[in-house]
């Protein structure tokens, strides 16, 4: 899977009829999948590679095989996060989630330079 200004977007779907199928299901990239996945660099999801709702608890799992390459921001905060695979994963990521679990048996860079992606500024409100 290859693709530059991509976001994925994880999230219920409120106009379902039926309350179980509003639920948001999980992430799973993976079963040995050579993935090379970039973030947009500009507009509303810049930098976004994968968005999951907060209010979603179901886990995502992210497992690259052969060479994988995997650029922007993984956001999952109420959420297990499963990095792993086998062969070689860069991951140029910023992760934000509830637990973050790496496994497998493959070589991983995770390197997210602070030039890359800064956030915004921090501010006290009263």
């Amino acid at each position: 899977v290859q693709g530059e200004g991509v976001t994925i977007y994880n999230t219920s779907a409120p106009e379902m009829t039926s309350v179980s199928d509003r639920q948001p299901g999980s992430v799973y990239l993976g079963g040995n999948a050579i993935l090379n996945l970039q973030a947009p660099t500009s507009g509303t999801y810049a930098g976004m590679l994968i968005f999951q709702d907060p209010s979603n608890t179901q886990a995502m799992t992210v497992n690259g095989g052969a060479t994988s390459n995997l650029i922007g921001t993984v956001y999952a905060p109420s959420a297990a996060l499963g990095l792993g695979g086998s062969g070689t994963m860069t991951l140029t990521l910023q992760m934000v989630a509830k637990t973050i679990q790496v496994s497998g048996n493959n070589n991983m860079t995770i390197n997210m330079p602070a030039d890359r992606y800064t956030p915004p500024g921090t501010m006290l409100v009263e």
